[in-house]
């Protein structure tokens, strides 16, 4: 059986100073054997959370919709399609500049202002297989409703 851990989740739930090499090392003293520690780093940057403050039409579009989102600083508005998208929700915001990967090519992609249909869009809110966390892109990652904007 492959299993994969988060050694920053482990430590969220032990006690430990090791680092994640020292852990690998020890832990088959005491449990399970160790294959590989693997430094993982994410597949996107610049990325935030936001939170849903208003939804309207797209005026030329009709699968389109302009969502207003607010990240805790400023309220700008965001271009989207996905379906499952609400007020009040919070989601992953990627502001302009920032990289989330081209899900057909795998690559980073950097995210522009960008005009759709007429509409001007000052970011992307994402899927989780536009951060590399996930393999769903029917619709937004909508994080728990508890999670801080910004």
């Amino acid at each position: 059986m492959d299993l994969r851990l988060s050694y920053t989740w482990l430590k969220e739930h032990l006690q430990t100073k090791l680092s994640a090499e020292e852990f690998a090392r020890a832990l088959p003293r005491h449990s399970m054997t160790v294959d590989r520690v693997e430094k993982v780093s994410p597949a996107w940057h610049g990325v935030i959370t936001a939170r849903i403050t208003a939804i309207a039409p797209h005026p030329g579009a009709d699968r389109l919709r302009l969502a207003t989102v607010d990240d805790g600083r400023v309220q700008q508005t965001v271009v989207c399609g996905a379906p499952n998208i609400a007020v009040g929700q919070v989601v992953p915001l990627a502001r302009v500049g920032a990289t989330v990967l081209d899900v057909p090519t795998g690559k980073p992609h950097q995210i522009t202002a960008a005009t759709i249909r007429g509409a001007e869009s000052q970011g992307m809110l994402c899927a989780t297989d536009e951060l590399g966390v996930g393999d769903d892109h029917g619709g937004i990652w909508i994080l728990p409703a508890g999670t801080p904007v910004g």
